[in-house]
């Protein structure tokens, strides 16, 4: 899973998709974080995928390395983690966190712990 965090984190932006009704919505995201086998992304609660995810917790990550043809999916379902000690580590290894929220106490803060994952790769050598 550790090379999997690098390449996303090579990619610098990458997308995450949720559900709405019946239709996907997906926009780009940066800040992603692994911690034992899960990975975590952030969200703000106000928002409408946090609204989307309560409903419906099955989402998807897709990062593609710009230039390449080389990409990561990542299918699975995801809960709000509200671990402290778990914020903290999200903020360590993602600072632009800082310039959304004030602090891991903020109340805007939703921390997204994916599980149930299946990783799907394409490499072009």
């Amino acid at each position: 899973m550790e090379k999997i965090l690098e390449f996303i984190k090579e990619c610098k932006v990458f997308y995450f998709s949720t559900v709405s009704g019946d239709e996907p919505r997906t926009r780009p995201f940066g800040a992603i974080m692994l911690d034992g086998d899960n990975f975590y992304v952030t969200t703000g609660k106000k928002g409408n995928t946090y609204k989307q995810v309560l409903l419906n917790p099955n989402v998807q990550i897709v990062a593609l390395l710009n230039g390449t043809r080389n990409w990561v999916r990542i299918t699975g379902k995801v809960r709000e983690n509200t671990d402290i000690k778990k914020k903290e580590k999200m903020f360590i290894a993602n600072p632009i966190l800082e310039k959304r929220y004030n602090t891991v106490m903020d109340e805007n803060l939703a921390l997204l712990e994916l599980y149930d994952i299946k990783v799907d790769t394409h490499f072009v050598k």
